[in-house]
């Protein structure tokens, strides 16, 4: 008898009004036949370059486990699942997508937890440019890694991991594990020696956000009671290094009792918090200034069409009639790949007009368009108004939270 286990997805369409409506059906894939199978988790990204999202998908059957690779047909559709395994009993906790060795194309990350949590390791997949994987290179991490999370946690510019780590021997589940990267790229690109943080017993799931609006990821845990519920999560802060440390603690909602420890992070109430708006300093600062700096968190879901990340500057003009603007932008983000694009507001046919698109720095770069043709179409005749409008186009993200950094906007304006 054959087993396969399917990858099911639900295809949500769009009305003419803008609205989403659930009226497409479930549509469901292998992901892989016995003993390939027990998909875990998966994560969706542009692994093979054509601009579409595939998904790689952790399987942790211990008999055959790895990782199971769909390609987007580009209609909504995936090709046959392609395998690449990993050694018996070394069974996947799960998966996040990042560029880590900087060749400009989505590799892998697995957590791998083991029989029981017995393993201590994480899985590196190379991505080989076109959506195949080159064998698994194993790095340590803490004891039974569970959940994964991955961004840049030290503000180094370079993805780092941390794990929720669940491991088998007593006293070794009350941890998150820190594995930074080791500013390599290409081959030689890894991870350094994990550090450890105490949160509490059964670490089973980890995110990341800004969560304290100072400009680098926090945590939050969420773990498993020993006695079987009810569970709950921990709070962590990031001092900017990379040291975590306990803020608040929770227990889940009222009546809730065992397996409920997953964690995620959404404005919920629309307050700016987490995935919102972070300032450090006034938005005044940020013109002529690099002390200060406004980090804006992207949302989480993937956007093709609409900014992920996105705000909007505005100046005066010393004339209503210039002939030459030129605007400066010094920013960076920290999610990959992006598109930064710079729109300044066209007063003379009240829409946006793109005046520059690029491939988004990562680290702070300064860019810098000149408008010489029909400038004061940017002016708004009377009051002077300049408006810039800077947004990060997702194509393909799968940090659990990025955002963009600007540390300087300016007009120069010409007679």
């Amino acid at each position: 008898m054959k087993h396969s286990v399917t990858l099911w997805i639900l295809v949500l369409a769009m009305s003419a009004s803008g609205q989403s409506l659930l009226d497409a059906p479930w549509r469901a894939y292998d992901v892989a036949d016995f003993p390939d199978f027990a998909p875990l988790a998966a994560a969706y990204g542009d692994v093979d370059g054509d601009s579409d999202l595939d998904a790689v998908v952790a399987r942790e059957f211990w008999f055959s486990p790895g990782i199971a690779v769909l390609l987007n047909r580009g209609d909504g559709s995936f090709d046959a699942e392609r395998l690449f395994n990993l050694s018996t009993s070394m069974s996947v906790g799960d998966i996040a997508l990042a560029d880590f060795d900087r060749d400009g194309d989505l590799d892998a990350v697995t957590s791998i937890a083991g029989n029981a949590g017995t393993d201590s390791r994480i899985a590196l997949w190379r991505n080989n440019g076109d959506g195949t994987f080159a064998p698994a290179q194993l790095f340590a991490a803490g004891p039974g890694p569970t959940g994964l999370v991955v961004a840049d946690f030290n503000g180094d510019g370079f993805p780092d991991v941390v794990t929720a780590d669940n491991g088998y021997v007593a006293g070794s589940n009350a941890t998150i594990s820190l594995m930074r990267h080791n500013g390599m790229t290409g081959a030689q690109a890894g991870f350094l020696a994990p550090g450890a943080t105490t949160v509490g017993d059964n670490s089973m799931r980890v995110d990341a956000a800004d969560i304290d609006g100072d400009g680098d990821q926090d945590l939050v845990v969420g773990h498993a009671s020993p006695a079987g519920g009810p569970d709950g999560i921990n709070v962590l802060a990031n001092d900017g290094t990379g040291r975590f440390s306990i803020v608040q603690s929770f227990t889940s909602v009222p009546g809730a009792d065992r397996s409920s420890y997953a964690v995620d992070f959404a404005d919920i109430n629309a307050d700016g918090r987490p995935g919102g708006e972070r300032t450090s300093g006034g938005l005044t600062d940020l013109f002529f200034s690099d002390d200060s700096y406004l980090n804006i968190e992207a949302r989480r879901s993937t956007e093709i069409a609409a900014a992920s990340v996105e705000i909007v500057v505005e100046g005066t003009a010393p004339t209503d009639s210039p002939s030459t603007i030129a605007f400066v932008l010094e920013a960076g983000q920290t999610g990959e790949p992006t598109r930064q694009r710079i729109e300044l507001f066209n007063f003379q046919s009240n829409q946006w007009e793109m005046i520059d698109e690029r491939p988004s720095p990562f680290a702070d770069t300064t860019v810098r368009v000149t408008v010489s043709t029909n400038a004061a179409r940017f002016v708004q005749p009377g009051t002077r108004l300049l408006r810039a409008r800077i947004g990060y186009h997702d194509r393909g993200v799968t940090f659990i939270s990025w955002g963009g950094r600007l540390d300087v906007t300016a007009w120069e304006v010409g007679g």
